[in-house]
């Protein structure tokens, strides 16, 4: 697994000792690959045709015409007055805009990160996601944390830490 995950570092150009990717490994299941949201960024911006990228959640507000669903960039929200409901992203390549929403139900797993910062946790699953569609051939097969359905990092079954994983490479 270690070999596979070094190949595949290799071969996406990923380069693990300065954050970009690392191998989780999770009770029996196979290792997987995660990438750092920044090393998608940073990817995403060196591409040919890349105009910009935006990104924020979804805030649902009742007031007294009903119930409101407002498109807020970043992720400062009040608590209480607004219910965080999910995420969404703008990406613009060659003129072309494309957006992707997410509902946080679909991806909150009530874990430590996810319920100390769920709108900063589900506007990276939103990013990621759109990144992977307008750019298939960049990031396919590659995902963020945030997405995959893994461990909460105070589990007994948590994986090797990054320093754990270079200390065994070296």
């Amino acid at each position: 697994e270690v070999y596979l995950y070094a190949k595949l570092c290799q071969a996406r150009k990923l380069h693990p000792f300065v954050g970009d990717a690392y191998m989780g490994k999770w009770g029996d299941r196979d290792a997987q690959l995660v990438t750092s949201k920044d090393y998608w960024l940073k990817r995403l911006k060196g591409l040919p045709g890349y105009d910009w990228h935006k990104a924020g959640i979804l805030l649902a507000t009742e007031g007294p015409n009903g119930m409101t669903i407002e498109k807020h960039t970043g992720t400062y929200y009040t608590k209480g007055a607004q219910q965080l409901i999910g995420g969404w992203a703008e990406v613009s390549v060659n003129g072309v805009v494309s957006y992707h929403d997410v509902g946080l139900d679909e991806f909150n797993k009530n874990k430590s990160t996810w319920k100390a910062m769920p709108a900063i946790m589900i506007r990276k699953v939103a990013l990621a996601q759109l990144i992977r569609d307008v750019v298939p051939e960049e990031f396919a097969g590659m995902y963020i944390e945030e997405e995959l359905p893994m461990r909460d990092v105070s589990s007994s079954q948590a994986g090797d830490s990054v320093q754990e994983l270079r200390d065994k490479i070296s």
